[in-house]
C-alpha cells in the first residue's frame, strides 16, 4: 500500500526543508510553489494556482497509480484542499498521512521575511490561525488515517 503524506501549514513554516531532510522517505515529493514556478513567473505567482494545483493533482494521480508513495510540499491549511488530496488516496488505496507542522508565528513571520519574495504576512498569519484551529481528530475525521504534529524544525510534538 502506496501512501500520500499531506503537509498542512502556514507559509515558511519548514515544509519544504522537512522534505528535503526526509527526500529518502517520503517518496516522490510534488511542490504547489515549484509547479507555480514552472508554470508562472515564480513560486508565489497566484495567477497560475489552479493550472499548478491540477498539473501536481495529475502527477500525484499518476504516482499513486504506480503504488509510489507521495508526499505533497503545499500549505493545505483549508480543509476543501485537503479533500482533494484525500480523494487521490482513496482512488488509489493509498494510506493518507496528515503532516501538520506547529511553527510558531514569530519564527514563520522571520524566515518569511528573509525570503526574497515575501509572503504578505496578513495572509501568513491568517494561515498561521487556520493550521492552530486543527485538531488530531478533526483531521482524522476528514479521513487522515494518521496525523503527525511537527515543530517548525521537523521534531514531533508528542
Amino acid at each position: 500500500m502506496s501512501t500520500l503524506r499531506v503537509l498542512i501549514a502556514a507559509p515558511a513554516s519548514g515544509k519544504t526543508s522537512l522534505c528535503r531532510e526526509n527526500a529518502a522517505r517520503f517518496g516522490t515529493v510534488y511542490s504547489l510553489d515549484r509547479a507555480r514556478a514552472q508554470l508562472g513567473l515564480h513560486a508565489h505567482d497566484h495567477t497560475v494556482s489552479a493550472a499548478a494545483v491540477a498539473a501536481v493533482h495529475a502527477e500525484i494521480d499518476e504516482t499513486l497509480a504506480d503504488g509510489v508513495d507521495v508526499t505533497l510540499d503545499a500549505t493545505s491549511t483549508v480543509a476543501e484542499h485537503r479533500a482533494r488530496w484525500l480523494g487521490l488516496a482513496r482512488r488509489h488505496g493509498a494510506r493518507p498521512i496528515a503532516l501538520v507542522l506547529r511553527a510558531d508565528l514569530p519564527t514563520i513571520l522571520h524566515r518569511n521575511a528573509l525570503r526574497a519574495r515575501p509572503v504578505p504576512t496578513d495572509v501568513v498569519e491568517r494561515m498561521w490561525h487556520e493550521v492552530q484551529q486543527l485538531t488530531v481528530p478533526a483531521l482524522c475525521a476528514e479521513g487522515f488515517a494518521d496525523v503527525s504534529e511537527l515543530d517548525g524544525y521537523g521534531r514531533p510534538l508528542r
